[in-house]
């Protein structure tokens, strides 16, 4: 019996180790912010919490089609239609559902356009567990970002998004 609680006492400590340590490297490899502003980790889709608050009528949401096939500026120069493209490579449901969440503190857009290839592609069980961890453990998302760390991504800059 007390084999059995020292394994269990072991495995928790293990896990809670284990946990603080990536969330220490998530907090250094995850890129700064701009200080005061909730902004979106992606740097594709952050503009949209720089702009004035409820300025976007329009939001698109998808994968490659949407930001290959929307010209924002386009569509204000025909139409006078101010609007914002949330596209990202291979783009989920779930990952536009967040986009959509964040971009809406901000923003009241009118028309949200949903680029339906993200609806079809297939999401197996281990592309959603990885999609969870990257939630939770921001260093599994920029694990490549290690190159580029420098002393200065410590610091606060309030004129940049981003390093």
């Amino acid at each position: 019996m007390k084999k059995v609680f020292r394994n269990i006492i072991s495995s928790v400590l293990f896990l809670s180790i284990l946990a603080a340590l990536l969330m220490t490297a998530s907090a250094i490899m995850k890129p700064s912010k701009r200080a005061g502003v909730n902004s979106l980790e992606d740097p594709l889709t952050n503009g949209v919490l720089a702009e004035r608050k409820n300025t976007i009528d329009v939001v698109f949401l998808g994968d490659s089609e949407c930001y290959s096939t929307f010209i924002p500026l386009k569509i204000w120069n025909d139409h006078g239609i101010t609007s914002y493209v949330c596209g990202t490579t291979e783009q989920v449901l779930s990952y536009s559902y967040e986009l959509l969440t964040k971009t809406e503190k901000k923003q009241d857009p009118k028309i949200v356009v949903l680029e339906t290839n993200t609806v079809f592609r297939e999401v197996t069980s281990t592309k959603a567990f990885i999609n969870k961890a990257e939630g939770l453990f921001s260093v599994f998302k920029y694990h490549d970002r290690w190159k580029n760390l420098q002393p200065k991504s410590w610091q606060i800059n309030e004129n940049k998004i981003y390093d």
